[in-house]
């Protein structure tokens, strides 16, 4: 009985041929997939002719009136994109709207005043395509920077109807 017990875990060549053989299969089955990949990888090329990137332009046109005399104020219109205007002090009124030649959907005005910008209400392509506000001058003479920016501000100061109070500066 101690003889059936003992059994040896020899392996006979036949089944160490079957192991060897699916060991040997595995290994070229990965070796050639990985070698696929690879290929694939580096033969690949894309190209389109039709995505072009292109640079956003927003743009404004910016009207300043005085309100006593319905009077045009004249803004100048920098390289830069942006406008500028003298105010002596006054009640004006300003308009701003989106620019014919805009090719973004979103964007504000950035309205600087002695050196200190305020953000206009969004500006959005076939919603709230202008904005009109009251720019209250207690200056005696200013100026007034406006810089079309794309994109929505996280907070603006200035909102449609509104009035934009600029008072005196301290002496300095």
């Amino acid at each position: 009985m101690e003889q059936q017990e003992k059994k040896t875990d020899k392996l006979t060549d036949k089944a160490f041929s079957r192991l060897m053989l699916t060991s040997v299969l595995g290994i070229l089955l990965c070796i050639t997939c990985l070698c696929s990949a690879t290929w694939a990888w580096f033969s690949t090329d894309v190209a389109s002719d039709q995505n072009t990137l292109s640079a956003g332009n927003f743009d404004l046109v910016v009207s300043v009136q005085e309100q006593a005399s319905a009077t045009p104020v004249p803004v100048l219109d920098a390289a830069d994109g942006s406008y500028s205007c003298s105010l002596a002090a006054g009640c004006y009124s300003v308009c701003i709207s989106i620019s014919q030649d805009t090719t973004v959907s979103k964007g504000y005005c950035m309205i600087t005043v002695n050196g200190v910008p305020y953000k206009t209400a969004p500006l959005i392509a076939g919603e709230v395509e202008s904005i009109s506000f009251t720019l209250d001058v207690q200056d005696a003479q200013i100026g007034v920077f406006f810089d079309p920016s794309w994109g929505l501000p996280a907070h603006y100061d200035v909102e449609d109807g509104g009035t934009l109070v600029i008072a005196q500066r301290a002496s300095d």
